[in-house]
């Protein structure tokens, strides 16, 4: 898929899956979950703050306990265990990189200048009201 930077800063609505925008703003299938900010604050769609990835690479949750890492890649993210959870790899555009599981299916896109939060569409997927979006596969998400 190749996507104008334009394109890329709104919403976009065709691709299926987690979406982090230029702007930070994180959706699932087209529904805003939450956002990240360049400092490595993850917030929910009400503003409440989630997880914070730190400058260490330790990804804390909001009572400040580890949760998971950022590889010395700055790709790879691994949960307490160090099992995989999710990588990112650039693609040809230059502009966006694959969000990929532990298994290598693609599920969703990051814009080149959060690829380094994308861990956040986890954190979200994992922490939201349920309620506000339909059931997700608990495999594919753990």
């Amino acid at each position: 898929m190749f996507f104008s930077i334009s394109g890329f800063s709104q919403q976009r609505t065709d691709f299926k899956g987690h979406v982090i925008d230029s702007k930070g703003d994180v959706y699932l299938d087209g529904i805003k979950i939450g956002d990240v900010t360049k400092g490595g604050q993850i917030k929910d769609a009400k503003g409440v703050k989630m997880a914070t990835i730190n400058g260490d690479g330790s990804v804390t949750d909001a009572n400040g306990k580890k949760i998971g890492r950022v590889g010395k890649d700055g790709k790879t993210y691994y949960d307490t265990g160090d099992n995989i959870v999710l990588t990112v790899d650039q693609k040809d555009d230059k502009q966006s990189c694959a969000i990929k599981d532990s298994k290598g299916n693609v599920i969703g896109n990051v814009h080149d200048s959060y690829k380094g939060m994308a861990c956040a569409t986890h954190c979200l997927t994992n922490k939201m009201d349920m309620k506000d979006h339909k059931k997700m596969d608990k495999k594919e998400h753990k």
